[in-house]
């Protein structure tokens, strides 16, 4: 009972409520793997019938899937567990590994017959996923080429400014199809807009002035809250006093990306942040100012008041033969006043500045060039877990007697029969089961991509089915022996990956570059 209770404290802090049958059933499943509990009892989840109330979607499963033992389709999700839509993402929080040992273990998925050419299936539909987007990696590079802010080598063609933002345009235009593919949001103009407006920040005012950019655009991945101790009010008070940092809660995101060109210039930056602050967007920004706060430019013309009136009233004096040093007091006091609120800001402003660079130095990624490939491998990973989810949920709705049939033998009018919105809930609440994290599952995709390879089809009431697995495997290219290697974001090197014979830029060139840009930055 320890080892149930355990796991009762664990889906808990998920925010999950499971149903004792369902959590003897997961018990069985960690039983499986070798994990053993105190119960042996392993109940047959398949035969039983579940509430309409444990799970949404349940009650539209047509009857030949109501046996289906999926862990999320016998859990109850809280309501806490839904959070508004802009903070719902469509990023599979796993490996490709990850899913396919998941799929692979769950209970009741996968006949052994299946799990034996289950890894082979995966990694044909891999190698199909790499051909459909092979040269679409090296157009975007060569769009890039030309506005590439890092290339070194000497040009073998000029192009004029027309021609630059030309290519400039295709290359985001691809770049927006990739990002939708690898399941990053690109924040509304709108938004971009406020978050650039005049604010304060730790006592200083931040602003960017968007007129100063040609293109500004963001992506983004990961909405998570990030809670810390709440501050004594002590504290909270000595820092309404001296401005100082103290940590608070706040939200960041878990991976941004941004496409920046200043005015004035030709060149595109392309950068990938990761755990950036929501309301810190325009410190990944090459451009931007910060300024004093309304308080403190009021309290420095009250202190200058004072000390200027001090000097006044003590020429005053000196001129009316009145022996008093109270005015020079006064001025000195309100010289001192002023001087601590001024130190005070510039503090405050160095202290903003430093957070810039700390931001630029330890959560930038990768940049330009390098995060077009980066970008392709998220997305070649996003639509191989979306195709895989996909044909894995509509080929496991089958009625038992499917089950029992060897996989050449099972008809295609056995596997699926449930429409894409029952499909996007049932594998949603399982990532979520799995991963504890609440996921807008997205099967546009992998409709779209089986159904060129001929694996899936849709009927007059577009209910989806596919095929067999051994047949399905028939309709896929050559496999490789392993999964497609991609690049990573902690090994990836930017290297120099054109011959070249001269490293240096022009000197002239240099010094235009160096003298357009000393009008940007933060100050």
């Amino acid at each position: 009972m320890a080892a149930v209770s355990g796991v009762c404290r664990r889906t808990g802090r998920l925010g999950l409520n499971v149903s004792p049958a369902i959590l003897k059933c997961h018990l069985n499943f960690q039983a499986s793997r070798g994990i053993v509990f105190a119960s042996s009892i392993v109940p047959k989840c398949y035969n039983r019938q579940f509430p309409e109330s444990h799970y949404s979607g349940i009650s539209q499963l047509p009857n030949s899937c109501k046996w289906l033992s999926t862990n999320a389709a016998n859990l109850e999700v809280s309501s806490s567990a839904n959070p508004s839509p802009e903070l719902r993402d469509r990023y599979i929080p796993m490996t490709r590994k990850t899913l396919m040992q998941h799929l692979i273990q769950e209970p009741m998925f996968l006949t052994d017959e299946e799990k034996k050419v289950f890894e082979t299936f995966t990694l044909a539909l891999d190698a199909a996923i790499v051909n459909q987007h092979r040269g679409l990696l090296t157009e975007l590079k060569t769009l890039f080429d030309s506005v590439n802010p890092d290339k070194d080598t000497i040009e073998s063609r000029s192009y004029n400014r027309r021609e630059l933002l030309d290519k400039e345009f295709w290359l985001l235009q691809k770049l927006s199809v990739i990002m939708e593919k690898a399941n990053f949001h690109e924040l509304p103009k709108s938004l971009v807009e406020e978050v650039l407006k005049e604010h304060n920040v730790d006592g200083v005012l931040i602003s960017v002035n968007p007129e100063k950019y040609d293109v500004i655009r963001y992506w983004v991945v990961g909405k998570t809250p990030v809670h810390t101790l709440r501050q004594p009010w002590y504290r909270s008070l000595l820092k309404s006093l001296t401005g100082s940092s103290f940590a608070g809660s706040a939200h960041f995101f878990k991976r941004v990306v941004v496409a920046v060109r200043l005015k004035r210039d030709d060149r595109l930056f392309l950068k990938a942040f990761r755990e950036v602050p929501v309301d810190r967007l325009d410190q990944i920004l090459p451009a931007g100012s910060v300024g004093i706060t309304s308080v403190d430019r009021y309290l420095l013309l009250l202190t200058g008041g004072f000390g200027a009136g001090g000097i006044l009233a003590q020429i005053l004096a000196s001129y009316l033969g009145m022996a008093t040093n109270f005015p020079l007091a006064v001025t000195g006091i309100s010289a001192a006043a002023a001087a601590y609120q001024w130190t005070s800001f510039k503090n405050r402003q160095q202290l903003h500045l430093v957070e810039i660079s700390k931001t630029l130095y330890f959560k930038n990624i990768i940049n330009n060039r390098g995060l077009l490939t980066l970008l392709m491998d998220k997305a070649q990973d996003e639509i191989f877990k979306e195709v895989l989810l996909t044909y894995a949920f509509l080929l496991t709705c089958r009625p038992p007697s499917a089950r029992a049939k060897e996989s050449k033998d099972q008809a295609t009018t056995e596997l699926g029969s449930m429409p894409d919105s029952l499909l996007q809930q049932k594998v949603s609440d399982w990532i979520h089961f799995k991963t504890g994290t609440v996921v807008n599952f997205d099967p546009s995709e992998g409709i779209k991509l089986l159904s060129e390879l001929g694996i899936l089809t849709k009927d007059k009431d577009d209910n989806l089915f596919v095929l067999p697995l051994k047949p399905a495997l028939n309709n896929l290219p050559h496999v490789h022996p392993t999964l497609s290697l991609r690049i990573e974001e902690y090994d990836l090197v930017e290297g120099f990956e054109l011959e070249r014979s001269i490293l240096e830029e022009p000197e002239t060139e240099y010094t235009l570059r160096e003298k357009l840009r000393k009008y940007f930055g933060w100050f």
